[in-house]
């Protein structure tokens, strides 16, 4: 069982899920709610429709969804799950963990399997994949279910379109199994570096205990919204991305010649293609789907994984490599055979 010159840890993808909200959002919509004409979201953006949940599809309820989705094209119940970790950037309420409130959800009272979050925002799959691997690796667990369940409309502010033209909701779920022996399946190598100059670039300043109801500085309604200078942050990303994938595949032992498919975070269009470019990623091999979906954070990988399956893009066996960034400002991969 072999993913590069490192180690591999005998784990595998037995199932996905996802779910997509109900609120279908066309780019033409947001043409003129800012006054643009007709094609310039789309064109600039390279998304047609994203979709975002209404009042009654929280973060728990899309998670649920997701898991429930996963766990029957698995044929999985929950009785055979010992965690379940939620790796969304953005939290349904800050106590207690959106894990144990998509638990809740499931209906699963008195389960009594470990749930916790990993919030490494739009690269928390990533983040969280390489831990439930090792854990699974190191058999503190057997089955591991990964949930992503993204709400991030909430938080678009009114005045900025690149980042209400970009981002959507949904959810996705992966549970992670224990590959036995004789199986391909495994985990090569992940890495992830963080570069805190560009942490201001992407942030929403409340909803944490830096601004909150009782602070000297009472936060504002822009303070809870969402910001992001786009093009800032494409640019340190892909002056980093070089360096990065070079670091990457030296210590995982691999090139991109290796490997059958590229799962990449669907930040934009815009920003994935640069960034496919400075890695210098084969065209054929990566797998887009952002025309469609939007922008939906952490669950953009896991959801591109499932939506891979689905059109018979990825088989068992294949060689895969999960790539994105996120905010803080990180560069995350990770390598697998599926």
């Amino acid at each position: 069982m072999t993913a590069g010159a490192r180690a591999a840890l005998p784990v595998k993808i037995s199932a996905t899920g996802g779910y997509i909200p109900s609120l279908k959002v066309d780019s033409t919509e947001l043409d003129g709610r800012f006054g643009f004409q007709a094609g310039f979201v789309e064109r600039a953006t390279g998304i047609r429709t994203r979709y975002y949940g209404n009042e009654t599809e929280t973060a728990p309820y899309m998670g649920a969804r997701a898991v429930a989705d996963a766990l029957r094209r698995g044929d999985i119940s929950m009785k055979e799950i010992d965690a379940l970790i939620s790796v969304a950037g953005t939290q349904a309420q800050l106590v207690p963990c959106t894990a144990s409130l998509i638990l809740e959800e499931l209906g699963e009272l008195d389960s009594g399997i470990a749930a916790f979050d990993i919030n490494a925002t739009c690269l928390g799959f990533i983040v969280g994949f390489d831990v439930a691997a090792h854990l699974i690796a190191a058999g503190r667990y057997r089955r591991v279910l990964l949930v992503a369940a993204e709400t991030c409309s909430v938080m678009l502010s009114p005045t900025e379109w690149e980042s209400a033209s970009i981002v959507g909701d949904g959810a996705a779920a992966v549970v992670l199994d224990r590959a036995e022996g004789g199986e391909a399946s495994c985990v090569g190598w992940s890495m992830m570096a963080t570069y805190p100059r560009g942490a201001r670039l992407c942030e929403t300043r409340a909803l944490g205990t830096t601004l909150h109801p009782n602070s000297p500085r009472k936060p504002t309604p822009e303070d809870y919204h969402f910001h992001m200078d786009g093009l800032s942050l494409v640019r340190l990303t892909s002056d980093l991305a070089t360096g990065f994938r070079d670091r990457f595949m030296s210590e995982a032992g691999q090139s991109l010649s290796d490997f059958d498919l590229i799962v990449p975070h669907q930040a934009s269009g815009p920003a994935v293609r640069l960034m496919m470019k400075r890695l210098e990623c084969p065209k054929q091999k990566v797998f887009l789907y952002l025309r469609d979906f939007g922008n939906v954070a952490s669950a953009s990988i896991p959801f591109g994984i499932h939506l891979a399956l689905e059109g018979s893009r990825l088989k068992r066996g294949d060689r895969v490599l999960l790539v994105g960034t996120g905010a803080g400002v990180s560069l995350g991969a990770l390598s697998l055979v599926y």
